[in-house]
């Protein structure tokens, strides 16, 4: 008798899971497919065909080179190949990191004629660079005025480098040093307040015509950060969107040059 009130439990219990689990006709059920070394956009088109629910999600790793990008890892839940799930269960789908492919510099434009403009005196003006910071911050010199000065860039928030090093840090300040040290002309351009509570001044920063602050973005240094008053915000928004989507630097991926212990 105990062995038979025992058997009707355990029955009773797979029954209430797998109503729970929101499907009882096997017709119902898929096979797991195998994903193995494909891209987001394959498994996208075999998930399709199968009717299935999924999402990805992208795995924080170091990366070594761009042939370990876009790549399938694992199934989320503990889901594995092979196994048979409900054609209405989300599957979570874990892959390596996206290349970088967002480019938008070409749409934004710096449409004025600064000769003779001072960013001091005017707001906007060509300046000279008197040495990099940090990735949102540098000392420039005033090209009409002479005076030198500090600029926090807009629109961004690089990881710190000094005081607390966050991840992608020196990596940021890096290539916004490189950035600055190989321009041909850099222009500032004020919005909004002229200065920040530590008396920078507040600029976009247009390299050779090419706004930085929203190629730091587009490189996946930094998050947008830009009120919705400004006249970049749609850019700068629509960018960080499509950018965070590749799981890059900012977005998750492994700083391989920061201690994480």
């Amino acid at each position: 008798m105990k062995t038979i009130k025992k058997l009707f439990y355990f029955l009773s219990l797979w029954l209430v899971i797998i109503v729970l689990a929101g499907c009882v006709d096997y017709s119902e059920m898929v096979k797991l497919p195998d994903l193995e070394g494909m891209s987001q956009a394959q498994i996208s088109a075999v998930m399709d065909e199968l009717g299935l629910s999924y999402g990805f999600r992208i795995e924080p790793r170091v990366y070594q080179n761009e042939d370990e990008f876009d790549k399938f890892v694992r199934y989320g839940n503990n889901l594995r190949a092979g196994k048979y799930v409900c054609t209405d269960e989300y599957i979570p789908i874990y892959t390596t990191a996206l290349p970088l492919t967002v480019n938008r510099l070409d749409e934004v434009t710096l449409d004025i004629d600064v000769t003779g403009l001072s960013f001091v005196k005017d707001g906007i003006g060509e300046v000279t660079l008197v040495r990099p910071t940090d990735g949102d911050t540098a000392r420039f010199r005033d090209k009409i005025t002479g005076e030198t000065f500090s600029v926090r860039f807009l629109g961004v928030d690089t990881p710190e480098v000094y005081n607390t090093p966050e991840p992608w840090g020196k990596a940021a300040s890096a290539y916004t040093s490189a950035a600055l040290n190989n321009a041909q002309t850099i222009v500032l351009e004020s919005e909004g307040n002229r200065k920040d509570t530590y008396d920078r001044y507040l600029a976009w920063v247009w390299l050779d015509g090419k706004l930085h602050n929203l190629d730091l973005v587009q490189q996946a240094y930094s998050n947008a950060k830009v009120g919705r008053s400004s006249k970049y915000f749609s850019v700068f928004a629509e960018v960080e969107a499509e950018v965070a989507k590749t799981g890059r630097r900012v977005f998750g991926e492994l700083d391989p040059s920061f201690d994480y212990s």
